[in-house]
């Protein structure tokens, strides 16, 4: 690479400070979000189905950012399961058996929806409203049909 590509940045170079990043989340607010990724995984410390969002922000002044949302499903507290359906069902998305979030996840993908940031102490909790005006839920998120023959869901341990 040619560094004489650089030359006369020189000038500018002292206005150019980066503003210091201290890894603050976005502010809490409602934001437009587009689900990039949605799967079921494991988490790696306990071994638990975990769904795992990425959340792109479309929202103005924050496009392209990231949000992360994890959804550990645990039998033991079955308010976990409740609140990864409820994800789904404010976007359209019925879960009716657990095997299903597998399709589910893949339903979701690229549904453009509303969210919730809210900080307590430490911790930013993401909460997933609906979708977002003018999105509509079609047919063809039905969580009960992958389209592929064969049915990812089956690896689940529950």
């Amino acid at each position: 690479m040619d560094k004489s590509l650089l030359d006369g940045f020189g000038e500018v170079w002292e206005d150019t400070v980066p503003e210091a990043w201290e890894g603050t989340d976005v502010p809490d607010g409602k934001y437009t979000v587009q689900v990039s990724t949605c799967v079921l995984k494991e988490t790696q410390k306990t071994g638990k189905p975990m769904i795992a969002w990425d959340l792109v922000i479309q929202t103005r002044g924050f496009e392209g950012r990231h949000l992360f949302l994890n959804r550990v499903l645990d039998r033991e507290r079955p308010d976990s399961i409740k609140y990864a359906r409820g994800d789904f069902q404010k976007i359209g998305i019925e879960v009716a058996t657990p095997r299903e979030f597998v399709n589910a996840c893949e339903a979701a993908l690229d549904k453009v929806i509303e969210v919730q940031v809210k900080t307590n102490g430490d911790y930013t909790n993401i909460y997933i409203n609906k979708l977002a005006a003018g999105a509509t839920a079609s047919a063809s998120s039905k969580s009960n049909s992958s389209g592929s023959g064969v049915n990812p869901a089956e690896k689940l341990p529950f």
